[in-house]
Formats: structure tokens, sequence, C-alpha cells
């Protein structure tokens, strides 16, 4: 399987002493499957994935276009791409990761969320495109600081992103402060406007993890779609 070189991927397990993280709110009225009850508690320490038995390792693993990267229920992971975007993993989360390099050296990467929610700093250039996916919704973006969950839920910090429903073909402009959910089918998109208050719930923390939380560095051993460990 081909190396994204494009990619190089640290797993930070970050050292989390205060303020647990706030995921999401109900008040949007919206299917995300999180409230403002539920607290995430970063982990102090490596805990490998137990369902898939992914362990860690140095620093310095690449990520193979094609991996699964899976998260344990209190680990928290970020992502560091070579143009300097950036993916922040929220627990219990899996995803896959591919990308595919031009003969202009131009790279396109994929990323299909199959659990749990991710937030992305993307700076994106005329030589990479990013692609994130869902079972019903795909988002196409440059460049951009946003949010996703695996239930089609889509909200914008910075820049604009456009997201389109798989099976039926609307597509959606967000802008800032902006938030969308595509229905379970992918037939439809709901867009709206943000408060100031549920925007900063939706962001402040992953502010605050670049700003004020040491990251321990770590790697996970990565392993394919069909479950071989990636040596």
């Amino acid at each position: 399987m081909k190396d994204l070189k494009m990619i190089r991927i640290k797993l930070m397990l970050l050292l989390f002493l205060a303020c647990p993280m706030l995921l999401a709110t109900q008040s949007f009225g919206l299917s995300s499957g999180l409230d403002l009850s539920e607290e995430v508690n970063f982990s102090t320490q490596a805990v490998p994935n137990k369902v898939s038995a992914d362990t860690l390792r140095e620093t310095g693993t690449p990520l193979k276009s094609g991996d699964t990267l899976v998260t344990g229920q209190l680990e928290y992971a970020i992502v560091h791409f070579k143009n300097e975007s950036i993916a922040f993993i929220h627990p219990g989360s899996r995803l896959l990761i591919s990308g595919e390099e031009g003969r202009d050296m131009e790279v396109s990467i994929r990323i299909d969320l199959l659990h749990g929610g991710l937030f992305l700093k993307l700076n994106g250039n005329n030589q990479s495109a990013f692609e994130i996916t869902t079972g019903s919704s795909a988002v196409n973006t440059e460049n951009a600081l946003f949010g996703v969950f695996a239930s089609g839920f889509f909200w914008v910090d910075d820049g604009e992103i456009e997201i389109m429903a798989l099976n039926s073909g609307q597509m959606v402009q967000l802008r800032a402060g902006m938030f969308a959910q595509t229905d379970e089918e992918g037939l439809d998109i709901i867009t709206g406007q943000l408060t100031e208050t549920a925007l900063n719930q939706l962001t402040v923390n992953y502010h605050e993890v670049i700003r004020e939380h040491t990251l321990q560095n770590w790697v996970l051993q990565f392993r394919e779609v069909n479950g071989r460990a990636i040596d």
C-alpha cells in the first residue's frame, strides 16, 4: 500500500488537569446525540484501544493511505498534516484516512468519519485538498476551522465549507457561526445560525487545548481496513 508521503502523524494524549471538555449542546434541537451533561476526561497515560488491540509506538511512524485510526473512550488524538493542517479526534472515534499524490505533487486527502467526531483546522492550498465524509454527507474545503460529528452535524468557527447530502446531491455553504445537520438518509440538510454562546461551547475547548494543555507525544500503530497491523 502506498505511503502517504505528504502526511506525518502523531498521536498526542492530552494531559488533562482541570475543566473537563463539554462536547456539544442540546439547544440546537438537532440529533447530534450529545449534550452539556456529557463530559470527557483526557487520559493521563497511554491506554491502547482494547477493541482493535492497537498499540502505542515511538514517535515517527508514518500513516499509510487506507489506515484506520481508532481512539479509546478516554483518548483524544491530534493528527498533524505536513501542510500544517490539524485534525482533533474525539474520544470513541473511528475513521479512515486515505490520500493520493498526483504527478504535480498535488495531494488529495479524504477522511471517512465512521464514529465520533472531529474538529479540523485546514490550511489548504493549490497543492492540497480535503474531503471529509460521514454516512450521509460530505464536505469539501481547503481553508477552514470547523467541526463534524458522524451523525452529520457540522459547525464552522472560521472560513467556509460546502456540504453535500450524499443521496440527494443537495449542497449548502456554511460560513463562520453557522451549523448544518444532514438527515440519516442523506437527503436533506438543515442549516442555521449559532448563538455566540453555543459557538463558544463548541469551540472554546479546542482553543484551550492548543493554548493551555501539555501534549505528550505518542504514535499509534495503525491497522489496515482488513485488520492487519502496520509494522
